[in-house]
C-alpha cells in the first residue's frame, strides 16, 4: 500500500492533459507487460520503476500513439488498480483506438469511483451500446454529469439521425460545460458537411483552425471540405504526398456516400497519383 501512496504523490506533480480522439491500431504486448512486472522488486526502487513506465505512458499518449500508452498503462494497472491516472490513461488509450468494450473491462475492474471514472463508464458504455441503448445511457449521465464529451457524445448520435437541431443543441451545451478551442467550431462545420451545406462547414472549420491552429484533425476536416468543394490547390497546399494521399481517400468515402459516383471515382484515382503505394481500399470511416 505505502508503494501506491508513493507514486500517487509523484504523479501528482504533473497530471496530463487527454485531448485526443485519434484512432490508432492495436498491439497485443500482453507477454511484455508480465514478463515487466515480474521482474520488478517489492522494495523502493519498484516505486521509480513504475514512475519511470508513467512517464512513457504519458509521453506516448501526448503523441498519440495510443498503443504504445496503452502498453505502459496496462503494466501499471496490472501493478496496482487504484492509481487513477494509470486507469484513466488505460481507458482513454482503449476509447482513441474505438475499443470500448476493453475499455469497459478497466473500469469495471478498477475498484475507483472518482467523477471522471464515472464519466469514462458512461462515455465507454455508450460507445460500446447499440445506437438507442447509447443515447439512453448518455442521458442518464448526463443527468449526473455536466460533461463536453458526454453532450458531444450525444450530439453524434442525434446527428447519425438525422436531427440536427437536437445535434445542434447538444453540440452548444459541450461548449457550455467547457471544451478545448475550436471545437464546438469543428463539431458544427462538420454537422454542416453531413447536411450537404459545404460552404457553411468550410465557414465554420476555417473558424476552427483559427482557434486552434496546432490541432491537425480540424485543420484536416477542413481540407476534406475544400476538397469536396473542388478547392484542389486550396486542400493540398504545404501538405506531403502521404498526408494527401490519406486526406483525398477520405474524401472519396464521403463523396460516395453522398451519391457523387463520378467525385469519388476521381479522388480515388488522385490518391493512388499522390501515393503510389495507396490502397484504393479506403477506409470504413473518417474520424470526426
Amino acid at each position: 500500500m505505502w508503494r501506491a501512496v508513493v507514486i500517487t504523490a509523484l504523479i501528482v506533480a504533473a497530471q496530463p492533459a487527454f485531448a485526443s480522439d485519434n484512432k490508432a491500431p492495436v498491439n497485443d504486448e500482453t507477454t511484455i507487460a508480465a514478463d515487466t512486472i515480474r521482474a520488478f522488486e517489492s522494495n523502493s526502487t519498484d516505486v521509480f520503476s513504475i514512475f519511470q513506465i508513467l512517464l512513457d505512458a504519458r509521453a506516448a499518449y501526448d503523441a498519440q500513439d495510443f498503443a504504445q500508452a496503452l502498453t505502459h498503462y496496462s503494466i501499471i494497472v496490472k501493478y496496482d488498480d487504484t492509481i487513477e491516472e494509470a486507469v484513466v490513461g488505460l481507458t482513454k488509450s482503449y476509447l482513441a483506438m474505438g475499443q470500448a468494450d476493453a475499455a469497459k473491462t478497466v473500469l469495471d475492474k478498477t475498484p475507483l469511483a472518482t467523477t471522471e471514472v464515472q464519466i469514462l463508464r458512461v462515455m465507454s458504455a455508450s460507445m460500446a451500446a447499440p445506437h438507442e441503448s447509447a443515447k439512453t445511457i448518455l442521458q442518464s449521465g448526463l443527468a449526473q454529469h455536466d460533461d463536453a464529451r458526454l453532450w458531444n457524445l450525444l450530439g453524434n448520435k442525434h446527428a447519425g439521425e438525422r436531427a440536427w437541431a437536437e445535434a445542434s443543441f447538444a453540440f452548444m451545451r459541450a461548449e457550455k460545460a467547457g471544451q478545448r478551442p475550436g471545437l464546438l467550431l469543428n463539431n458544427l462545420g462538420l454537422l454542416a458537411l453531413q447536411k450537404g451545406e459545404l460552404e457553411q462547414a468550410e465557414a465554420y472549420l476555417s473558424r476552427a483552425v483559427e482557434h486552434a491552429p496546432q490541432t491537425q484533425k480540424f485543420d484536416s476536416n477542413r481540407r476534406l471540405v475544400l476538397l469536396l468543394n473542388g478547392s484542389y490547390m486550396d486542400a493540398l497546399d504545404n501538405l506531403d504526398r502521404d498526408r494527401a494521399a490519406n486526406l483525398i481517400a477520405d474524401a472519396a468515402v464521403i463523396a460516395s456516400r453522398r451519391g457523387d459516383a463520378k467525385l469519388a471515382d476521381f479522388l480515388r484515382r488522385s490518391a493512388a497519383h499522390y501515393n503510389p503505394l495507396y490502397n484504393p481500399k479506403l477506409k470504413n470511416s473518417v474520424d470526426s
